[in-house]
């Protein structure tokens, strides 16, 4: 796989196996997982060989400039890593959607298959864009090279056939088919002589032994900046992937900042050890866990082997035929392509999450991987804020003989009460959706008949920032206008202390802040006997008698209930 990818980057095969060993090594001193194996991962590889064309240069015809860039690629890349762990810059990765990275991971997968069929069909045609590529496939088309054509349908079948009987049988340790069938073509390759005989595409010469550390060559910085973020991001969000899938499958806790460190220590390291951009791959890092691998000390095992490769296998690797690579990486990414059928889910359960999943993919297959992935973040940020901006109240009714309340409209057997509304706020209250929020109100403020109380339920706001804050203000001055009392009810605990640091209990007082919805109803209810009793009035001296009693143990008593109140809204704790 290794050598794979290196020609997937554009890059000489040596450089593949230079990335499965010296950042492998590094990761394993400092990294926190016991399972994820980093080397070289083929939508990275994508990713550096786009970059590497972008620039201008030709692999194959200067593979020297090629290589200069992808070694620098995996020191710039290493650098934003250590840059992220010390910022502890980890979260970016929630602000990126699962469907956003899967349309992304399926475009690319496209991406990278197109780029393999020159290799499958036996071509010779420069590195392109999508329809660049198609075009000169289609140009080329009668120039195949029918013994690399068979080559490749014969290392396909062997590679399909050997996963699906591993798949069926369970098998927890898989055939390793991919390093047979390399193998045995060299072989066959050497002892038929294809390149020499039927103009067969081989590896060529693989220099032996390991390559002198040097400082890479960072003339180009400015150029690489942007197309190493992108880089940085995909590689942190796999590794961290990873990561989790193995810590949570195995029962052990990882550290996100210390991977941050591995991964940047590993990749600068490399880059000092003409290594591209390394990566976690999660088909290695399971075949670590089937094997009963417990910690970072197989990885010891794996750097002796490829060692012993890089010091004296390498030489026989010269006639190993291209198309041989081609098909590894075509037959891995099978799978991948057949997340297209995802679509026909997402347009039936969330429209949304379809128009960010195709918006991604799209971009990814016509404007490259950087594009692309920053096309489809920014698409999911834009229709997060739209639904944000749309944020809605709902307004409560009581379901009868409880003191339960449940919105009108999702139950039609929740009750209004008689001049009292009860809004519930769908969400925190900012400057995005603020005027939603306030249109919305305004219908209260202006219902027939005319209300007497309006309950604002906070219980869903987790947070109000000081446009949202105006805008409540300017409420409650309509509603008072209006002559319509206001009672806030259940904000948590910032909200809460947001409100008394910037003095919004001079527009609500104190006295109308509840824990709950019931409770606020039963003071409204103590304000309509008050109310009820003054109109009426007593009928006898001893009806007079027994309702100045009354009247005077509730002044006594409405004080202490507004004090006890306050004292709960005080000591109850920042979570509801």
């Amino acid at each position: 796989q290794g050598m794979a990818y290196a020609l997937l980057a554009g890059i000489p095969v040596q450089y593949g196996l230079y990335t499965s060993f010296f950042p492998s090594l590094l990761y394993t001193l400092f990294g926190t997982s016991r399972h994820m194996h980093i080397g070289p991962f083929a939508l990275v590889s994508l990713m550096v060989g786009d970059t590497i064309e972008e620039l201008g240069v030709d692999g194959e015809e200067d593979p020297q400039a090629a290589e200069t860039l992808a070694v620098a690629m995996s020191f710039v890349v290493g650098v934003m890593l250590l840059a992220m762990a010390v910022c502890r810059l980890g979260i970016i990765i929630t602000f990126l959607s699962d469907t956003v990275l899967e349309g992304f991971t399926v475009g690319a997968s496209i991406l990278i298959c197109t780029s393999q069929l020159k290799h499958i069909l036996g071509l010779s045609i420069p590195r392109g864009t999508f329809i660049e590529t198609l075009v000169n496939l289609g140009k080329n088309i009668g120039k195949v090279n029918p013994a690399t054509i068979l080559i490749s349908l014969v290392s396909m079948t062997a590679l399909v056939t050997a996963k699906m009987y591993s798949q069926r049988r369970n098998m927890k340790i898989p055939i390793p088919i991919e390093l047979i069938v390399v193998v045995i073509s060299t072989l066959i390759s050497t002892l038929a002589d294809f390149e020499g005989r039927f103009g067969v595409a081989v590896v060529g010469e693989v220099p032996p032994g390991l390559p002198p550390p040097s400082a890479p060559d960072l003339s180009t910085f400015s150029q690489l900046f942007v197309p190493c973020i992108t880089i940085t991001v995909v590689l942190f969000v796999i590794c961290a992937s990873i990561v989790k899938t193995f810590a949570m499958k195995h029962g052990y806790d990882t550290n996100e900042n210390q991977e941050l460190i591995a991964l940047g220590l590993a990749n600068i390291l490399g880059g000092m050890w003409q290594c591209y951009p390394a990566c976690g791959s999660l088909s290695r890092s399971a075949v670590v866990s089937n094997i009963g691998g417990k910690t970072q000390v197989y990885n010891a095992f794996v750097c002796i082997v490829l060692l012993v490769c890089l010091l004296a296998l390498t030489p026989l690797l010269t006639d190993l035929p291209n198309a041989v690579l081609g098909s590894v990486i075509l037959v891995a990414f099978r799978t991948l392509i057949r997340k297209l059928g995802s679509l026909k889910i997402l347009w039936h359960q969330k429209k949304s999450d379809f128009l960010s999943w195709l918006s991604t993919f799209l971009a990814t297959i016509f404007l490259g991987t950087t594009f692309g992935l920053l096309i489809g973040f920014g698409v999911s940020i834009l229709i997060l804020l739209q639904q944000s901006a749309r944020a809605e109240i709902a307004e409560l009714g009581n379901l009868p003989g409880t003191e339960i309340f449940r919105n009108i409209k999702c139950f039609p057997r929740a009750k209004r009460l008689e001049g009292t509304a009860i809004v519930r706020f769908g969400g925190n209250v900012n400057f995005v959706n603020r005027k939603s929020f306030k249109e919305q109100l305004l219908s209260f403020a202006i219902q027939k008949p005319p209300l007497k109380n309006i309950a604002l339920d906070m219980s869903m706001v987790n947070s109000v920032d000081m446009s949202g804050l105006n805008m409540l203000k300017s409420m409650t001055k309509i509603f008072r206008g209006n002559k319509i009392q206001i009672l806030l009810v259940g904000c948590r605990g910032p909200v809460r202390a947001f409100f008394q640091r910037s003095k919004f209990s001079d527009e609500v007082e104190m006295d109308r802040w509840f824990i709950n919805i019931q409770s606020a109803i039963d003071y409204l209810r103590t304000q309509d006997t008050d109310e009820g009793n003054r109109v009426n009035g007593p009928e006898t001296k001893q009806d007079l008698k027994h309702h100045v009693t009354e009247i005077s143990e509730r002044k006594l008593q409405l004080p202490l209930n507004a004090k006890v109140n306050r004292r709960m809204l005080r000591e109850s704790p920042a979570e509801p």
